[in-house]
C-alpha cells in the first residue's frame, strides 16, 4: 500500500488501521512532501499516544 498517497487523503488521518500500518512503517514517512507536513503533525496530536504505544516510534522527521 502507497501511505504517501494515502497521506495526501484528509480522511486517512481518521482511519485508526491505517495509522498502526504507518507506526509499523516510518521509512515510508521519509517520502513525505511538504503538503503532508500539516496531515502527519495532525496524526501526531490525535494519536500520538495510541501510535507509541504500538511501536514507540513517533519520531516521523519533519
Amino acid at each position: 500500500m502507497d501511505y504517501c498517497k494515502a497521506l495526501r487523503r484528509r480522511s486517512f488521518i481518521r482511519d485508526v488501521n491505517k495509522l498502526k500500518a504507518i507506526c509499523s512503517a516510518r521509512e515510508e514517512m521519509s517520502c513525505t512532501i511538504t503538503h503532508d507536513v500539516v496531515a502527519i503533525k495532525t496524526l501526531q496530536d490525535q494519536n500520538s499516544k495510541r501510535c507509541m504505544n504500538e511501536r514507540n516510534i513517533m519520531n516521523f522527521n519533519i
